[in-house]
């Protein structure tokens, strides 16, 4: 039970289970993003991690087919 209303005000103080993560970039690149999350109606934070996430499965695949080509 009390783990039940911790987690309740957590999610109430904004604070979620995903974990946190910090990166430096240009201040050109940080207005990039903020307008390009502007027009997607998304925060910056939702919009980066989608960028990294699509990052990833992008590695994913290209290792799968690396691999692929090195056992043909």
């Amino acid at each position: 039970m009390l783990k039940r209303v911790q987690h309740a005000i957590e999610v109430s103080m904004g604070q979620t289970k995903k974990a946190k993560i910090m990166f430096t970039c240009s201040h050109e690149t940080k207005a990039d993003l903020t307008e390009w999350s502007q027009e997607e109606r998304r925060t910056l934070s939702n919009l980066v991690e989608g960028i990294v996430v699509e990052a990833l499965k992008q590695k994913q695949e290209n290792q799968i087919d690396h691999n692929q080509e090195k056992s043909a």
